[in-house]
């Protein structure tokens, strides 16, 4: 019995020790923020019920001597830079120095409450305004509007007669613009201070706070710092963060995401997962997120395994036609791109044949208006046949890119607020028995960063032929060399890029080939005609012509040569003569 009670002992122990911990540090990648009705929630430094369990908390695992200063500044949740001489370093007493953080949130209003008692929580040596207050002791909080890609970074602190001091530093990395007022902020705010321990809580009205008022499941991103810092009077730079980017980025648009759950008890992990699911996906400087495909709309059904991005996709038997409207909650901000792309699959590319009666019977259009045929650029399924740059249509899934200025107009789409999308087929008598599934449609730049991309293979040539220098005499066996390469060059690029040679560029070229082709291949010239020389009398001598290598020189030639033989054969005879006689 007592080997058993001291193995539950142990395991109790451990479990403990486990659970210690783990709650030492709690700073989650996400936060869920349950909601509260007005008048749930006082301002009076108190940490009210209606919070619920922090969002976010720490408290110190051990001592922190002098010697371990150092350790501050390369842990994920402590910034330290600065002097850590004993005097400058501020001490975390195991179990007695904490962090809590709270919210919840109403519609008309998002609150905050935080709960310390580490040393060193007024402020001395800062701004009446509280704009340096990061220099002193404060809490930071960084917000990032993800619908209007704006940010705030806002400060706040107990000043030393115990007003409670607000700055809003204003800062904005992203396109939209910070709503908050610049310098001191004026929120209703509540801090209650008792030696060391200081709860700071406040309301911040969504009209005032944030261009945005959330309905349940959305999300705005926030993360916290607590700045301990002495830089007010000449010493370090120390801050504990609740960030899951570095201490520079909590205001970015890498913040955790504070989702606002439906009810007290919704779970935030399923919140989380839907919103992935849901997959709004994430732009660059070339994408627009439009729409993700994972709604069960216009009879489609979610399709997992099919899927060509995100989560799923959606699918559905096309049968005699359907219709499918794809209402966008928030409207997609698409005016600086100039293409609607999207993965579309096709079991039967006869599809683009059998739904072509006439008319606007068939096709994808999207609309400003949140409805059909009212501002409306569109597309009949012959036309996205005809009008993609993704290639040509086959069996299976097709990328769909479609340059916006090719779709049909019903008055003027408004790009800057695309809400509405439909997708429809109708008009068949019988059952198609074809299969069509859709994905990840996007606004994009693709013409822009096509033309781009062709002009960057059409300026590679270009630089090649403007290299060439003009060719003489004395040079062109060394700089006649570039000149090939620049053909070549040339002739590699696309019918496209060439129409992006200038022509004189061009013609530098053709002149270059032109002047090599002269240099290396001088034009043949005949030697100048000359008369014969006069014989000239030398007492009984005559002096001969210079031969030449005509025909009548090679004929005077052999007649000598036969006058010679015969001159030989005739003294050889007559000298046979005279030896017979004797």
């Amino acid at each position: 019995m007592k080997k058993l009670f001291a193995v539950l002992f142990v395991a109790a122990l451990c479990l403990a020790m486990a659970i210690t911990a783990s709650a030492e540090l709690y700073s989650p990648e996400y936060y869920g923020v349950k909601p509260v009705n007005p008048g749930d929630i006082t301002l009076d430094g108190k940490v009210d019920e209606a919070y619920g369990e922090p969002i976010f908390y720490y408290v110190a695992d051990k001592d922190i001597p002098v010697e371990e200063a150092g350790d501050l500044g390369s842990t994920a949740n402590w910034y330290f830079t600065g002097d850590q001489s004993e005097e400058n370093l501020f001490l975390l007493k195991k179990s007695d120095n904490y962090v809590y953080g709270y919210a919840a949130w109403s519609e008309n209003a998002l609150y905050l409450c935080f709960d310390t008692n580490i040393e060193g929580w007024h402020m001395e040596g800062v701004a009446a305004d509280g704009s340096d207050m990061w220099k002193a002791y404060c809490f930071q909080v960084g917000f990032f509007d993800f619908n209007n890609d704006s940010n705030v970074d806002w400060g706040v602190g107990v000043a030393q007669d115990g007003h409670v001091l607000q700055y809003n530093f204003g800062q904005n990395k992203g396109a939209g613009k910070p709503t908050m007022i610049d310098g001191v902020t004026d929120y209703d705010a509540q801090a209650v201070r008792d030696g060391n321990h200081v709860i700071y809580e406040y309301e911040l009205t969504w009209d005032v706070f944030l261009s945005f008022k959330p309905t349940a499941n959305d999300y705005i991103g926030m993360d916290v710092c607590l700045d301990l810092c002495n830089i007010s009077k000449g010493g370090p730079q120390r801050c504990l963060t609740f960030t899951n980017a570095n201490y520079h980025d909590r205001n970015s648009a890498n913040a955790r995401k504070m989702y606002f759950l439906e009810s007290a008890d919704s779970d935030v992990e399923k919140v989380v997962a839907a919103a992935e699911n849901k997959k709004e996906m994430t732009g660059d400087e070339h994408t627009v997120p439009a729409l993700g495909c994972n709604e069960d709309l216009g009879g489609f059904v979610i399709d997992t395994e099919n899927k060509q991005s995100g989560y799923a996709c959606l699918t559905r038997e096309v049968g005699k036609g359907f219709v499918a409207q794809l209402p966008l909650t928030d409207p997609v901000d698409a005016s600086k791109m100039d293409s609607l792309e999207f993965d579309l699959y096709v079991s039967d590319v006869a599809l683009f044949d059998k739904f072509q009666q006439g008319g606007m019977d068939s096709g994808l259009e999207i609309t400003s208006s949140g409805k059909a045929d009212a501002e409306e650029t569109a597309w009949h399924l012959k036309n996205i046949r005809e009008n993609n740059k993704g290639g040509e249509l086959k069996n299976g899934w097709n990328h769909i890119i479609l340059p916006l200025s090719t779709g049909g107009k019903t008055g003027d789409t408004n790009f800057a607020a695309v809400n509405f999308f439909r997708f429809f087929m109708v008009n068949e008598t019988e059952d198609t028995g074809i299969t069509v599934k859709i994905d990840n449609f996007k606004f994009t730049d693709y013409v822009a960063a096509s033309t781009a991309a062709l002009q960057a293979e059409a300026d590679a040539a270009i630089e090649k032929i403007n290299a060439i220098q003009e060719l003489t005499a004395d040079n062109y066996k060394t700089e006649g060399k570039n000149v090939s390469p620049a053909r070549r060059a040339y002739e590699k690029l696309s019918d496209e890029a060439k129409a992006l040679v200038p022509a004189d560029v061009l013609k530098k070229l053709t002149d270059a080939e032109a002047k090599l082709d002269e240099l290396k291949n001088p034009p043949a010239t005949d030697a100048p005609a000359t008369e014969a020389p006069a014989t000239e009398a030398s007492g009984d001598k005559e002096t001969d012509a210079p031969k030449n290598n005509d025909d009548k020189s090679n004929t005077g030639l052999i007649i000598g040569i036969v006058a010679a033989v015969v001159v030989v054969a005739a003294v050889v005879a007559i000298l046979l003569a005279k030896k017979k006689k004797k």
